[in-house]
């Protein structure tokens, strides 16, 4: 079902994806592409991963591999500000902005996968009776 708590948290994660393309300059450094393409990713993932609610295992790997695609991008973006603060480009502050858009869709993803696990060990338990 689409309605769970765990799409809603997917969801977020969309948004989370979405609004950093938003607020993100888009630049044509390679490292920024590269970042807007892993963003890319991740939400592709995630929304591949709300309508895979019959195959629970699959959505556990795929809300898993979100989270690495997550975290790979705050250290990419942890990368971009420590070479563009000496130009002035980016401030500390900008850093924070962007990278938290990820860390909130790095936590959904982590409450997602909590909570698909616990529906899978419900119904295991349910076959466990019968």
């Amino acid at each position: 079902m689409i309605q769970r708590i765990q799409s809603i948290f997917l969801l977020v994660v969309v948004l989370c994806g979405v609004g950093f393309a938003v607020f993100v300059p888009f630049m044509r450094d390679v490292i920024v592409v590269s970042i807007w393409g892993i963003n890319f990713s991740s939400v592709l993932l995630s929304l591949i991963s709300i309508f895979m609610f019959k195959k629970r295992t699959l959505q556990m790997r795929f809300c898993f591999w979100l989270i690495l695609i997550n975290i790979l991008l705050i250290a990419l973006l942890f990368f971009v500000y420590i070479l563009a603060r000496d130009s002035g480009y980016y401030t500390f502050i900008d850093f924070v902005k962007f990278s938290s858009f990820s860390l909130i869709a790095t936590i959904s993803a982590f409450l997602a996968r909590r909570y698909i696990k616990k529906d899978e060990d419900l119904v295991r338990s349910a076959d466990r009776i019968r």
